[in-house]
């Protein structure tokens, strides 16, 4: 009982942080539309390029996604922020985030190297994503918090965050996502609308996983105990 109210309290404390500091940077609950809307756009006026327009767009995806983590950043360290900082939040991860998904990418080929002639291989090409999936989960907070640079680093990190801290990190996580599953299949607003929403519940999302990775990454189970189990 006393754990379980230490984890309600953290809970609860990094939500109220979380929704905080979106609220003093208000604007960017509409961050993850409007990039994504720009990934779409790019998409399609780089199709044409073929293999060319394939490795712009990767490119171009590595930049929008350390532009939201830069801002993420900002939002979990309690900083106000402007759309102003653009230019340097499109490089400020970028390397990073290359590295890890070159590393990736080599694992990739590797497993289909050694494995593709199994007859299981479907099979276990899943269970290796789910794998990958559940030990790799706290990376983009390992790339903005912990500020690693190299793969093998960020992966060490967030593996080492995910061995430490696996059922605190992912309970509340497969909550949120549970719930934003039912919110898409049952939800009657119109596209658009739904769209901006989801947008702002995943902001929400990813800046209480900021500050949960944070408070998780700085304190001990018996540290939580004894500071929120009262």
């Amino acid at each position: 009982m006393r754990a379980l109210l230490a984890y309600l309290n953290l809970y609860k404390a990094s939500f109220l942080e979380a929704l905080a500091g979106a609220l003093k940077n208000v604007w960017t609950f509409l961050l993850p539309v409007a990039l994504l809307l720009l990934a779409s756009f790019l998409g399609v006026v780089l199709a044409p390029l073929q293999w060319v327009g394939n490795i712009l767009w990767m490119l171009a995806m590595d930049a929008l996604l350390s532009t939201y983590l830069y801002f993420m950043c900002q939002i979990v360290e309690g900083s106000k922020t402007s759309l102003k900082e653009w230019k340097a939040s499109l490089g400020r991860y970028f390397w990073a985030i290359m590295n890890f998904l070159f590393i990736l990418w080599v694992a990739r080929l590797l497993l289909q190297l050694l494995l593709s002639q199994h007859p299981q291989w479907p099979a276990l090409y899943l269970g290796i994503q789910i794998l990958c999936l559940v030990a790799f989960n706290a990376v983009p907070e390992t790339l903005y918090v912990k500020n690693t640079h190299g793969s093998l680093e960020t992966v060490g990190q967030s593996f080492r965050f995910m061995q430490e801290n696996w059922l605190a990190w992912l309970l509340p996580n497969v909550l949120c996502g549970v719930g934003i599953w039912y919110f898409i299949k049952w939800s009657p607003l119109p596209f658009y609308v739904m769209a901006v929403l989801l947008g702002a519940c995943l902001h929400l999302l990813m800046a209480f996983r900021g500050i949960l990775f944070v408070k998780l990454d700085k304190s001990t189970h018996r540290q939580r105990l004894h500071r929120l189990g009262r």
